[in-house]
């Protein structure tokens, strides 16, 4: 018994990749859409004498466009210089539309153009023409890394198989004139390369990222090393500032301590009538002596109102 297959495996769901992505009426309301652009839109835009020229609902609801429909249209509006939005339409207007109705969403479609159209298209060919430009600035760039990379292999390589070949080959022997005589070999004649030859541990590339790792290592401890020596040294400068600081501070206020005893004691004896000593200077002794003076004046003025 034999059983056709209508784009359903036999267990599982059906199996779309045969089917179309289009209809034909799908494909049929997609072509009106085009020819309502070009036949009613363009010729519009052209004699415009205000832009943005916008025309909404240029594609009513009823000629419904499916995705993949909808996508070609754009792309066809956009090879123009011109934008397409669609705008989900109200239930209102769905409910006006009564028996063209869709049970789905439903869409009108607006186009603008921001500029003439012979102008709009001049400047997509300039944007185009820019971004193959950089498409094709990027594509060389690559290619040339690419070709870097590959040459800078292949001397890594060849370093490779130098070092290896350098490390692995041996030094050159020296052969006793005799045995050259009777053999007829000559003389620092290498020695003969083993079959399976040891293979380095690791290529050149990865030594010199081991020697970036130790070196860098290295540098980053001298740094660390450094600025401890540093905030130590600081500190310690910081430290001996400040004990000079404090001892000189310490002798500046007693000796100005002193000073201020010295001259309590010469107002003191000017009060009384004695002498002055010596130690305080002429400028000292007449400020002193006219404070002093200034002192008795009050004193005995205070006493003779208090006689009264």
């Amino acid at each position: 018994m034999f059983f056709f297959n209508y784009g359903f495996d036999d267990f599982g769901p059906p199996n779309r990749r045969n089917w179309a992505d289009k209809s034909q009426a799908a494909i049929g309301r997609e072509q009106a859409a085009i020819r309502t652009f070009q036949e009613t839109f363009l010729p519009q835009a052209r004699q415009a004498t205000s832009f943005p020229f916008t025309i909404e609902g240029l594609i009513a609801p009823e000629n419904h466009l499916t995705d993949a429909c909808w996508r070609t249209f754009k792309q066809t509006v956009v090879a123009h210089g011109c934008t397409a939005k669609r705008r989900e339409i109200t239930p209102m207007e769905k409910q006006a539309l009564r028996s063209q109705a869709r049970k789905g969403k439903m869409y009108a479609i607006n186009v603008s153009i921001a500029c003439h159209p012979d102008q709009a298209v001049h400047k997509l060919k300039e944007k185009q023409a820019k971004a193959d430009l950089k498409k094709k600035e990027k594509e060389e760039a690559k290619k040339v890394k690419e070709q870097q990379e590959k040459d800078m292999k292949a001397l890594v390589e060849q370093e490779y198989n130098m070092l290896e070949e350098h490390v692995f080959s041996g030094q050159k022997r020296s052969v006793p004139a005799e045995e050259s005589e009777v053999t007829g070999k000559e003389t620092n004649e290498a020695p003969p390369v083993a079959a399976k030859k040891l293979k380095l541990e690791a290529p050149i590339a990865r030594l010199i990222q081991r020697c970036d790792t130790v070196y860098s290592t290295k540098k980053s401890d001298l740094y660390s090393k450094i600025a401890k020596e540093k905030a130590t040294e600081k500190a310690k400068l910081l430290k001996e500032l400040e004990d000079k600081f404090q001892e000189k501070t310490k002798e500046e206020v007693a000796k100005l301590n002193e000073e201020c005893d010295y001259m309590k004691q010469v107002v003191k004896d000017v009060s009384e009538g004695k002498d002055i000593p010596e130690k305080v200077d002429s400028s000292a002794i007449l400020d002193t002596k006219i404070a002093a003076s200034a002192v008795a004046s009050s004193t005995a003025a205070s006493s003779t109102a208090i006689a009264q």
